[in-house]
């Protein structure tokens, strides 16, 4: 029989492994209950630290998002969870920024605020349940901020209109005669 990459029985192929029994940990395959290979602890651990590494800069460039956007209203810089990997460096697997809600001392610089805070929620492209709690919130005050704004200018219109309706009533109850003396 020659045997060749091509007409290997597939049971041989799979009982051929460049490992030793003791690196290698099989598993049954569902379907048919064939054993395959599964990747050997050593790679196990390069997969578990690339992860690592990948959510490290994705929990990194979110935080960055959020703090680019929040600008002056973000309270200090990001905070990390970390998580030490196997060669012991630690890795962030989760942050936020802090960022000040509070309303403004008026209506428009609230509605300025709880834009740019809309904006620095959404920012990461991936935003969390949080980031979309954080949007939510500060859509309400600015809508509230607007009302507000929108009742002011009520006011000062009516305002307004109501003083000048005076000085009106004022012009005509009075008569007023128009004398001029001229001396020489």
């Amino acid at each position: 029989m020659d045997i060749s990459a091509n007409n290997i029985p597939y049971w041989m192929v799979e009982q051929t492994v460049p490992y030793s029994p003791e690196d290698m940990q099989l598993k049954k395959e569902e379907r048919n209950g064939r054993a395959i290979k599964i990747e050997p602890p050593d790679k196990q651990t390069d997969s578990q630290q690339d992860k690592l590494k990948q959510r490290d800069q994705a929990v990194k460039q979110h935080e960055s998002a959020h703090m680019a956007a929040a600008g002056a209203h973000a309270k200090g810089g990001a905070s990390y969870t970390y998580q030490t990997g196997e060669d012991g460096k630690p890795y962030a697997v989760g942050g936020h920024v802090s960022i000040d809600t509070s309303k403004e001392d008026t209506p428009e610089a609230t509605i300025q605020k709880m834009q740019q805070i809309i904006s620095s929620a959404k920012a990461p492209a991936e935003p969390s349940t949080q980031d979309l709690k954080v949007a939510a919130q500060a859509a309400m005050t600015l809508q509230e901020a607007r009302e507000e704004l929108s009742d002011k200018k009520k006011a000062e219109k009516e305002s307004k209109s109501s003083s000048s309706l005076k000085l009106e009533e004022a012009y005509k109850g009075s008569s007023m005669k128009n004398t001029f003396s001229v001396s020489a």
